[in-house]
């Protein structure tokens, strides 16, 4: 079972992430509104893959004989969202397609840079 302390990382990962592309986008968007729109879109749809990703695997290992069916839907359905926001980044002008993809891989990379910090502490 996944305790509260878990949750309470994951939830403030979650706002540090909305925070960081928040303030990100927002000086974007002052000089270029498609670049903005791209990582806005990429990053909330990263945000929402992550946290179906958690709950999926959560319950996956919770003793569900039924639930592995679901976790393939639930897989699908998070490369459908993907699939969705490059289709929108391609076919929008209004949606830059390299800061789209960007905003896509942001929560991996804030979790690359907050493991970057734990091994640097530990040094």
């Amino acid at each position: 079972m996944v305790n509260n302390t878990d949750h309470y990382a994951v939830f403030t990962a979650a706002i540090k992430n909305l925070l960081v592309c928040g303030i990100l986008t927002l000086a974007i968007y002052i000089k270029d509104t498609s670049i903005a729109m791209g990582l806005f879109l990429g990053g909330i749809a990263s945000l929402l893959n992550y946290r179906l990703m958690i709950s999926s695997t959560e319950r996956l290992f919770d003793g569900n004989v039924n639930f592995p069916l679901f976790f393939g839907l639930f897989y699908l359905l998070r490369l459908l969202i993907t699939v969705l926001v490059l289709m929108f980044a391609i076919r929008l002008r209004s949606i830059n397609l390299f800061t789209a993809v960007l905003g896509l891989m942001w929560v991996k990379i804030s979790i690359f840079i907050g493991t970057l910090k734990v091994l640097q502490k530990n040094d």
